[in-house]
């Protein structure tokens, strides 16, 4: 069926000057992203990648990584026992191996590793130290029932982790710990998002737990 040449028009505007993806702009004129972008390529118009959209989108409010991780875990796109089983493993649950790895077959060049790998150290948030012998998992489990067993970001009650605010492992005083899902707690660790947000709710706990004066800690 023959796609109306202002709904494509409609749809180009608002690929170029408000920067919506391809995706978004075809949808919502009811015709496929694959359509869109080769009449973009036809016309010469740069067709931007995730990461280059992902930026725009963020710029505009329209992405919150920890939101979008939390869809995802509620459509099931990943497996939540297989997630708590393999954790401290560090393969995270997901299926890599052979046919099931997304890149099986693929190879980006030396350049684009590189730069990928700069672009995950630029934005990364690491932790320092090691634990301590008094990170057990009932110590853990305290912290999580003293914060009501929500992320103190989102509120979820899935997947709830303990994050050292001031990034030390060593450092595991229940004042310098907070109650986040995986999400938020992946995606400011893997990202530098939700910095402010975990900040605000560190302050609520300090205020809470041990008083107005955090030199209280």
């Amino acid at each position: 069926m023959a796609v109306p040449e202002n709904s494509i028009v409609r749809a180009v505007v608002a690929y170029i000057f408000r920067e919506e993806s391809a995706k978004q702009a075809a949808t919502r004129e009811g015709f496929s992203a694959v359509t869109m972008r080769r009449w973009l390529m036809d016309v010469g118009v740069h067709v931007r990648t995730t990461a280059e959209q992902r930026v725009l989108d963020k710029a505009h409010g329209r992405y919150d990584q920890a939101a979008a991780l939390r869809a995802s875990w509620q459509r099931g796109d990943f497996d939540t026992e297989a997630y708590r089983s393999t954790r401290m493993k560090g393969d995270w649950g997901f299926a890599r191996d052979g046919e099931n790895n997304p890149f099986f077959g693929r190879r980006h060049s030396a350049e684009t590793r590189e730069r990928l790998a700069q672009y995950a150290r630029d934005r990364a948030i690491a932790s320092i130290g090691e634990y301590g012998p008094e990170w057990t998992e009932e110590f853990r489990a305290r912290i999580v029932a003293r914060d009501g067993s929500i992320c103190a970001v989102c509120g979820s009650t899935e997947m709830l982790q303990v994050h050292h605010v001031d990034l030390d492992r060593t450092h595991s005083h229940p004042s310098n710990l907070l109650t986040l899902c995986a999400a938020c707690h992946l995606g400011y660790h893997g990202r530098g998002e939700r910095a402010d947000d975990i900040a605000a709710a560190h302050a609520s706990i300090l205020l809470r737990e041990f008083g107005a004066d955090p030199g209280r800690r």
